[in-house]
């Protein structure tokens, strides 16, 4: 069952401000469980105005 665009708003309004961008990226990108864990500050730029840029290099 999907969430209504009012439900993740809600959500998104009731987080904290150090979780909000990983709520928005879960609900809108599409990005799975481990991918949202594995992220770091580092990786997500949002700099331009109307988008947001991940970037995650491999590890060897």
């Amino acid at each position: 069952m999907l969430a209504s665009l009012d439900e993740i708003t809600t959500i998104i309004d009731e987080m904290p401000d150090r979780l909000k961008l990983l709520i928005v990226l879960a609900a809108f990108v599409g990005l799975r469980q481990g991918e949202l864990l594995e992220l770091r500050r580092s990786d997500v730029d949002t700099t331009s105005v109307g988008s947001t840029s991940l970037a995650r290099s491999t590890r060897t």
